[in-house]
């Protein structure tokens, strides 16, 4: 087993290759939260000028930890993650796909991408290639965090270097050194995205989503940008369900399971508009199954990409079944102000229940100044 030691005098046990992007050789190592990037020509000053720039406060773009020398250096990844190329098995079986997480566990991942390319192009500075081996998931299937390893790709300005290495996930521009832009990720994230979500020959993903990966792929001019591309993501995870038979993810508009044909559950659809407006919200519409338990309803009013995580649950509903059968919409408030179910008032942070027969209860709530933000759940 080779042995490597970093700048820093540690020293590192390489186990086996777990990848290769153009950019050089990826090796696990005895420790399994450090991965050892072998690549010829490695400048630590270059890195040196990275690190006190904004880059440094992405918190899943992971930077080199310690140098080897000038042929390589060392990344620590989180624990029990794996490379975003092991759910990449081309010809896969179904239940390969089904246990790795299926449609919305992929869908899922790609946001998780999206938004750490939305932060790195606030900067603005551009990724530049997307091989699947540089991008990190948890091994957990129940757990969709991403995290992207610092690639030598990455330019706070316009590149007209020649790509001329072997990585696939290059756009066509990059690789003629005809200048390299942010519109350069858009390219190489739909090639990964459609990689991730076709690998398994009956997956079905919707139109809008296919178009958008589509259009990602014209001229620069072309392309939509990254924000485009992470909010559509995640308005496609609002609107898939999970089918009890098969067990494979698809869209609540289909009639039945596209893979087995079953047939769908009763499910629970939430309208989220301002009542000025009139028309849904872009990520205003949300499914889910009757019988799961608690929904979080957020406030997706602001487009700015570097919020994360932050967004906050602002009410939760619950559907309860009775003994008698009885079924009930229990609605929780979760801020720190009046809202009003079914026109009557709800007080902060307290919940009311609302028994059927009603198919349909209506939400409403100041959003800020004069605007009302609306929700209509209704029984489908």
């Amino acid at each position: 087993m080779k042995q490597v030691t970093d700048d820093k005098g540690y020293k590192y046990s390489v186990k086996e290759e777990i990848g290769s992007d153009g950019q050089g050789k990826l090796y696990s190592t005895n420790n399994a939260n450090v991965i050892i990037r072998e690549a010829e020509g490695v400048d630590p000053k270059e890195y040196d000028n990275v690190k006190v720039l904004p880059i440094s406060n992405i918190k899943k773009l992971i930077l080199p930890d310690n140098y080897i020398g000038n042929s390589g250096y060392v990344l620590k990844i989180p624990e029990n993650f794996v490379p975003l190329s092991n759910l990449m098995k081309h010809g896969a079986k179904d239940d390969f796909y089904i246990s790795t997480g299926g449609l919305k566990r992929r869908l899922d991942i790609l946001a998780g991408i999206a938004q750490v390319l939305n932060e790195l192009h606030a900067i603005p500075v551009m990724y530049g290639s997307m091989a699947p081996c540089r991008i990190f998931i948890d091994s957990d299937v129940s757990h969709n965090d991403a995290y992207l390893l610092y690639s030598k790709k990455m330019d706070f300005s316009m590149s007209f270097r020649e790509e001329t290495d072997e990585d696939p996930y290059i756009s066509p521009e990059a690789k003629k050194g005809m200048g390299s832009t942010l519109a350069c990720d858009s390219y190489t994230f739909a090639a990964l995205a459609s990689d991730l979500l076709t690998n398994y020959n009956t997956q079905i993903i919707s139109p809008a989503l296919n178009e958008l990966l589509n259009k990602a792929g014209r001229e620069p001019g072309q392309r939509p940008a990254m924000l485009e591309l992470h909010k559509t993501l995640l308005k496609e995870l609002d609107l898939l369900i999970k089918c009890k038979k098969c067990m494979q993810d698809f869209y609540f508009e289909t009639a039945k399971c596209p893979i087995c044909k079953a047939e769908l559950p009763r499910l629970i659809k939430a309208s989220i508009y301002d009542e000025s407006e009139g028309k849904i919200l872009d990520r205003g519409t949300k499914v889910w199954e009757f019988a799961v338990g608690i929904q979080s309803l957020y406030n997706y009013h602001t487009d700015n990409v570097l919020t994360g995580d932050t967004i906050e649950s602002r009410i939760d509903c619950a559907i309860n079944v009775s003994r008698d059968r009885k079924v009930s919409f229990i609605i929780k408030n979760l801020m720190e102000k009046e809202i009003f179910v079914n026109k009557k008032p709800l007080p902060t942070r307290q919940a009311t229940l609302i028994q059927l027969p009603c198919e349909s209860i209506d939400i409403s709530y100041p959003l800020f100044s004069s605007v009302k933000r609306c929700i209509n759940l209704v029984m489908i």
